[in-house]
């Protein structure tokens, strides 16, 4: 005749976990909330101009030059950028970026706010084609 003998429950474990490993996956529960946290800002998806004055968060926006840019009253840098469907955003961001005078194509990351009407950039990723051209040259 067979019988079940039902182990008595482990002192203190809950599904067989010791509290310090409770304690453990606690931990790496709140280190990877921490890193998803810290990563929001730098995931930012690609957006058309249109798609960016409508968007709610950090989006990035592709666009050509369409305009050399200047400081404004603010010093900000402030320049127009043309996306492929020809509309037109205003880009401001804190600062001239080192080689914007070659540039030809702008990728800005930022928010666009609605009561000034311009794109608020947090960075700037400025296209240069003299880069390009030696690697065409090259055979690349």
């Amino acid at each position: 005749m067979a019988s079940i003998v039902a182990e008595p429950a482990a002192r203190g474990r809950r599904f067989g976990l010791k509290p310090v490993q409770w304690m453990m996956l606690a931990v790496i529960a709140l280190a990877l909330g921490f890193g998803g946290w810290s990563l929001r800002g730098s995931l930012a998806r690609t957006v058309t101009i249109a798609e960016a004055k409508e968007a709610s968060g950090t989006v990035q926006v592709f666009g050509y030059l369409h305009s050399k840019g200047a400081y404004d009253d603010h010093h900000n840098w402030t320049f127009d950028i043309q996306g492929h469907d020809g509309s037109t955003l205003k880009v401001v961001h804190p600062t001239k970026p080192g080689n914007f005078e070659d540039a030809i194509s702008v990728a800005a990351t930022g928010r666009f706010n609605a009561e000034k009407g311009v794109f608020e950039a947090e960075q700037l990723l400025v296209k240069c084609p003299s880069k390009y051209q030696e690697q065409e040259q090259a055979g690349m």
